[in-house]
């Protein structure tokens, strides 16, 4: 399907859709089709980031980057016009959509002389902040937690890589696998919450010495 050459992050949409980013040769565009892969249907013909579906499949949000910042959108699963429901004004972006529903998790830069990076936590349907908790050093973008209490992300200290959590009631985020070595890639719960799948391998590197330049 060439729509979706040089794609960049993807999500699935109840039973029926997947949704997914595809570069135009001059944008990322976003692009919905049927679970098999037919019927490819461009839903926003503009600069996109990444995007998350709503666990009802009827509804997604996306970010778009401007110079003003980056703001994340909502839109039924079936196109038509999107809504804006948060603002990012030093950037950030990666929504992703709560189990319920009810909210979505966001990074922003804010701060000054030197911006900090945060998620942020605000209603799915906009409406004001609700909370923001500093994002540690190193952390990827925020999931939730399977009961939608926290926001989960991966984390190394000591060499080793795991799934940490940022309870929403707030403290200090603890970590969720007690992995002692490796580096884990990318982590995803199972719908029911019940399994978690994590993508866990080692990196390596080796050093070259090239001499006798001419």
């Amino acid at each position: 399907m060439p729509q979706a050459r040089n794609y960049s992050t993807a999500a699935s949409c109840g039973d029926r859709y997947i949704v997914f980013d595809s570069y135009s040769g001059t944008k990322w565009e976003l692009w919905r089709t049927d679970a098999d892969g037919s019927n490819p249907t461009r839903l926003v013909n503009e600069n996109v980031g990444e995007e998350d579906c709503s666990p009802d499949g009827k509804w997604l949000v996306y970010d778009t980057g401007t110079s003003a910042g980056t703001k994340i959108f909502r839109m039924p699963i079936e196109g038509g016009s999107s809504t804006e429901i948060a603002h990012a004004v030093g950037g950030g972006g990666s929504p992703r959509i709560s189990p319920d529903g009810k909210l979505i998790v966001y990074e922003v830069q804010e701060g000054s002389p030197v911006p900090e990076a945060k998620f942020a936590v605000s209603p799915a349907d906009g409406g004001a902040r609700m909370y923001a908790f500093v994002k540690p050093s190193g952390a990827s973008p925020a999931k939730w937690a399977p009961d939608g209490k926290g926001l989960q992300f991966l984390l190394t200290r000591k060499g080793a890589s795991n799934v940490w959590e940022q309870p929403l009631s707030g403290g200090e985020p603890h970590p969720v696998t007690n992995f002692t070595s490796g580096h884990i890639f990318g982590f995803s719960w199972s719908r029911d919450g019940k399994q978690l799948l994590i993508a866990k391998g080692s990196v390596t590197s080796d050093v070259v010495l090239i001499s006798n330049f001419q």
